[in-house]
């Protein structure tokens, strides 16, 4: 199969794992500190319930508002990364072999066995084999010329993942 992945594709793929990510712990540590703060500054003065929340909310809003900023600006970053000739964006050739999964492009050729690879994510317009939760092949679903291709594609993948990380080789 032959394609050619973008800036977008490439901003597409770092938008999905962004939101993938757990923000569980972060969300904790940012709580917590906001509570933390909240008492440190108010030691000393009398107890004023609305002054308190006021508080609360003007640093959930802040934050809040520091987040989109800094997630836009990593965003814009990103995708201005990778180089035109570089060994991320450009055309590929994807080859399913017997045992892996081959990437060629101009300046590289990549082999990762069946067994490598953790899993298949699916976007709108992408599909994503991960090899690590950061790292993937990234398919665009424009690369194929229909939908029965792209569904042979997609499931001689998981054939061939399934089969060979569940140990039967055969």
């Amino acid at each position: 199969m032959k394609t050619e992945i973008t800036r977008e594709d490439f901003l597409q793929f770092n938008k999905h794992v962004q939101s993938t990510i757990n923000h569980r712990k972060p969300i904790l540590f940012a709580f917590s500190f906001l509570i933390l703060f909240v008492i440190v500054m108010n030691i000393g003065k009398p107890f004023d319930l609305l002054s308190i929340v006021t508080e609360i909310f003007l640093i959930i809003v802040l934050w809040g508002l520091i987040f989109v900023v800094f997630k836009q600006i990593g965003l814009s970053k990103i995708k201005k990364m990778p180089y035109e000739k570089g060994g991320i964006l450009g055309e590929r050739i994807y080859l399913i072999e017997d045992k892996g999964f081959r990437e060629i492009s101009n300046s590289s050729e990549t082999f990762t066995n069946w067994n490598g690879f953790k899993e298949i994510q699916e976007s709108k317009d992408h599909y994503y084999l991960f090899v690590v939760k950061i790292a993937a092949y990234i398919i665009p679903k424009r690369s194929f010329s229909n939908g029965t291709e792209e569904e042979e594609f997609i499931n001689t993948i998981n054939k061939k993942i399934l089969k060979y990380n569940t140990g039967d080789k055969s």
